[in-house]
């Protein structure tokens, strides 16, 4: 049921397009002449009214208050001792070292 409703939508845009082709390919395409537009608008300008200008109050700015930070004393600086599960090769390289040929 859906293919034959499929098959008649595509076979109505086809005939659409088609039959638009000949519109769009209009070498001189229909233009307005501005002598029967301008008569029918009628520009009007209008004074508006005048308003007194109203000034807003100056406020004098507020002085700012200074802010003191608490002071922090800083604490005794606790040095943990490592503890592993393993022993530690002292003999051993501390950061990565290239590879070295000998030979």
């Amino acid at each position: 049921m859906w293919s034959g409703v499929t098959a008649v939508t595509a076979v109505g845009m086809n005939l659409f397009f088609f039959l638009l082709i000949p519109h769009s390919l209009d070498p001189a395409p229909r233009q307005f002449s501005l002598g029967t537009l301008v008569p029918r608008v009628k520009v009007i300008r209008m004074a508006r009214p005048e308003r007194p200008v109203e000034c807003k109050p100056v406020k004098p700015a507020p002085e700012p208050k200074s802010m003191q930070k608490p002071r922090t004393v800083p604490g005794p600086s606790v040095r943990a001792k490592l503890t592993l599960p393993f022993e530690v090769n002292p003999t051993l390289a501390s950061a990565p070292v290239g590879f070295t040929s000998k030979g």
